[in-house]
């Protein structure tokens, strides 16, 4: 969990170079038409700050992920990041979140 709040805690979208803001303004774009495609209404709408905050959960959600499948292949004395490391520690993650 430790790494998952200093993750989040360092995280500002007021600090990222301009190629992270051109790499987040196309993700923000993909997950915005990811969730209008789920919304039943076509009146619902996806508040800007809504947007922002669903791809840095995403993010976090992906960075924490991915920490957590290292280092359980590290504990298994593995170099290379498998699927089975991910399917281990996957449902703690979920679990987590």
């Amino acid at each position: 969990m430790t790494l998952l709040r200093s993750t989040f805690q360092s995280s500002s979208w007021n600090t990222r170079t301009a190629a992270e803001g051109i790499i987040l303004v196309h993700i923000k774009a993909t997950i915005d038409k990811i969730l209008r495609m789920h919304f039943t209404d076509g009146k619902t709408k996806l508040n800007n700050d809504a947007a922002k905050l669903t791809v840095e959960f995403l993010r976090v959600f992906a960075h924490e992920g991915a920490a957590r499948a290292a280092e359980q292949s590290g504990s298994e004395g593995s170099t290379v990041v498998d699927l089975h490391h991910m399917e281990k520690i996957l449902p703690q993650l979920l679990l987590d979140f």
